[in-house]
């Protein structure tokens, strides 16, 4: 018997580990880092998260990215946001940066 709760929470963590794998390239939760920065697939058979996110040491995105994806990503599956959730962040991040979110959509 699973334990996971299912609702609006459940399609933004999937959002979360599509964002991650797309600029990664790798599942957030089928890899870890070694010593030296490299990354090395494990086996993934549980959809638990069972720690928190890991990032590689070096990359090109900025902490706010990082830190949504975090956010996403919760271990708590209570604390987990919902999409309204997830859309307030990236508007106070664009505010903060003086952007809209169309402007950073358009450039890329």
């Amino acid at each position: 018997a699973s334990d996971a709760q299912v609702d609006g929470r459940t399609d933004v963590w999937s959002l979360g580990c599509l964002l991650y794998a797309m600029a990664f390239g790798y599942s957030p939760f089928e890899c870890e880092f070694t010593p030296s920065g490299q990354v090395r697939i494990v086996e993934c058979t549980y959809l638990r998260v069972l720690s928190p996110v890991q990032f590689p040491a070096q990359h090109r995105y900025s902490e706010e990215f990082c830190e949504l994806i975090r956010y996403i990503l919760d271990q708590d599956a209570s604390r987990r946001p919902f999409v309204n959730d997830v859309l307030e962040r990236v508007m106070k991040v664009q505010a903060q940066r003086g952007t809209a979110l169309h402007e950073s959509i358009d450039a890329v």
